[in-house]
């Protein structure tokens, strides 16, 4: 079992946290140090549990029993970034603090839980809220087990602490590149110990089995791994231990800005990417169900839906139109052409002139995009 690093907290610390307690001020003190950016945003996850509720519209209770699993591992994994944030928020030092946020530099690319950029360095954080039984395994994977229905089940995952460890050389990467680059006052050398590494475990009762683990990633384990409700603790432990020297709060604001600016540069295709992830998700549980046959169900749905109708039933609208539109015929041809944009839509596709491009036209390519991936 992993045996926690006891973190140590100094004297300054001890007595000043009782002076705040005391006088009162320490909720404002902890508004006034941690600043989350973006602090309303929707994370990718929530981006990906809406897709999925979305897409389970089209699906018959059957298909959403398959489905409640992964929807229940998504909300486990919403609800451990929330108790992460909100524990984040108790910091004791001045920092900024970005969440869910998607980094690049060149052809690597990667999403990161929290980046928590201090006066003296940067902590990567990266936090699972897992139960049941967790092994790591000789090739440094965890293996989760855990009791469904009665039954023993296990999945393996991908190492969080070789997750943790490319997420910070890809800040490191970043930092070196685009901060020296803009910012000559950035410019002093950065020791790797400006780069923290922290595995928040979000489950206190969920024990790891680190037995058969090799002693790379035991050493790694000691370092980066602290449990959710230990970890203020472990941060404070490390900031005031640190002989980094510190940074101004106008430093660190320009830091995270350039952070930010990669986020938001790479945000809406992150988003998308969720959304696409939820599609292939669902079609994995629902073995009996091809993308063809979702697709179908969707453009149906979206054919019934309250705001179409709506366009349908003007007057001057033909019935003959409003009876064939998005019929059966009509779905079969679309689906097997798949048109590209609105221009081939109206031309390929039977009884789609130019009040279908016009009116429906953006919708139905839109659908069709989520698709087109896996049907093509």
């Amino acid at each position: 079992m992993i045996k926690q690093r006891r973190a140590k907290v100094g004297f300054r610390e001890i007595v000043k946290g009782i002076g705040n307690c005391i006088s009162g001020k320490y909720d404002q003190e902890v508004i006034d140090k941690v600043i989350f950016w973006d602090k309303d945003k929707q994370t990718g996850n929530e981006v990906y549990l809406q897709e999925i509720e979305r897409i389970e519209e089209l699906c018959g209770e059957n298909e959403k029993k398959k489905i409640e699993n992964v929807k229940r591992n998504v909300l486990k994994g919403i609800e451990g970034e929330r108790q992460t944030k909100r524990k984040l928020g108790y910091c004791d030092f001045y920092c900024n603090i970005l969440h869910d946020i998607k980094l690049s530099d060149g052809d690597l690319e990667n999403q990161i839980d929290f980046l928590v950029i201090t006066k003296k360095m940067c902590f990567i954080i990266e936090c699972k809220n897992r139960s049941g039984k967790v092994k790591i395994l000789k090739d440094g994977r965890f293996s989760i087990g855990t009791y469904r229905n009665g039954e023993w089940k296990s999945e393996k995952i991908v190492s969080p602490v070789e997750q943790n460890n490319e997420h910070v050389q890809l800040v490191k990467n970043i930092y070196k590149r685009n901060l020296k680059e803009s910012y000559r006052i950035l410019q002093r050398k950065v020791p790797n110990e400006y780069f923290v590494p922290i595995l928040v475990w979000v489950n206190n009762s969920s024990k790891i089995d680190e037995r058969e683990a090799s002693e790379d990633v035991k050493a790694e384990l000691k370092e980066q791994f602290v449990y959710l409700e230990r970890l203020v603790t472990f941060m404070n432990h490390i900031y005031y231990e640190s002989s980094l020297p510190e940074k101004s709060e106008k430093e660190v604001k320009r830091i995270s800005e350039i952070f930010y600016d990669i986020h938001m540069e790479n945000e809406e295709k992150y988003q998308n990417l969720n959304r696409h992830r939820a599609l292939k998700t669902v079609l994995r549980e629902l073995e009996d169900v091809d993308p063809q046959e979702l697709l179908k169900r969707e453009l149906e749905h979206y054919r019934n839906s309250d705001s179409v109708k709506k366009i349908l039933n003007r007057s001057g609208v033909r019935l003959e139109y409003r009876e064939n539109f998005l019929n059966e015929e009509m779905i079969g041809q679309i689906i097997e052409i798949m048109p590209t944009d609105v221009w081939e839509l109206q031309k390929k596709i039977h009884n789609s002139g130019k009040y279908t491009r016009e009116k429906f036209g953006d919708d139905i390519i839109e659908i069709l995009d989520r698709y087109r991936d896996i049907i093509e």
